[in-house]
């Protein structure tokens, strides 16, 4: 009788009533977010994103204003170190002419995977700011990758235009491909770390809680 009613009360989970319903203790411990704080929490996130991209845009800035003498000499000092790199794996250096020829001709291709790395992350990085607008949020995934994407390219462009003044440097369409090309690669890897998170909390959920929609699917956290 009361004995063993006690002892069954002694043993209930912390928080939750005899028939395991929550009691006010613990609904209080799980209380939701209020609307108020899930406001301030996305618009910290969209301030911190925000200074993130306007930051990574004020650097590829900064590289796009050095003159032509200052852009090949950080492309060869960055080959060298490659070169140095190679001669270590060899176990022996080159002879002078061939490791000056070698530096010359990385020159051009470390210049370009430069570009394509700075826009590649300048993408990532307008994905994660515009994911903080609700109205995007909900939408399309693939709308704000687009999005995403389009604004990239459009830096590019006005990079690009910006080195028309500068001392020693070029715009060209070629260079705003290869920038391009780099912000496409930056959406896909985010499609893909979408796709792949969403698939393994699906199966996580197991019982059907969690994602249930196609949808749903393309709005979880990457």
């Amino acid at each position: 009788g009361l004995l063993g009613g006690a002892d069954h009360e002694g043993h209930e989970g912390e928080g939750e009533s005899r028939a395991g319903e929550p009691t006010a203790e613990g609904a209080a411990m799980r209380k939701p977010q209020t609307r108020s704080q899930k406001k301030e929490r996305m618009w910290g996130k969209r301030l911190l994103t925000g200074i993130l991209v306007l930051g990574w845009m004020f650097l590829i800035g900064s590289f796009s204003a050095q003159n032509g003498g200052e852009s090949g000499n950080l492309s060869a000092k960055a080959a060298d170190k490659v070169v140095l790199v190679e001669e270590w794996v060899k176990g022996k250096p080159y002879p002078e002419a061939e490791r000056w020829r070698k530096i010359r001709n990385m020159q051009f291709p470390l210049r370009k995977l430069a570009h394509m790395t700075e826009y590649a992350c300048l993408a990532l990085l307008l994905t994660g700011h515009l994911r903080t607008y609700p109205g995007l949020r909900r939408g399309p995934f693939g709308r704000l990758l687009a999005l995403a994407f389009g604004l990239a390219a459009l830096y590019a462009a006005t990079d690009e235009f910006h080195q028309l003044f500068v001392p020693g440097r070029s715009g060209q369409l070629k260079d705003v491909c290869i920038d391009g090309a780099g912000a496409l690669l930056g959406v896909l890897f985010c499609h893909v770390a979408a796709a792949v998170t969403g698939k393994r909390k699906a199966l996580s959920a197991g019982d059907g809680i969690g994602i249930s929609t196609e949808e749903d699917k393309k709005h979880q956290e990457f």
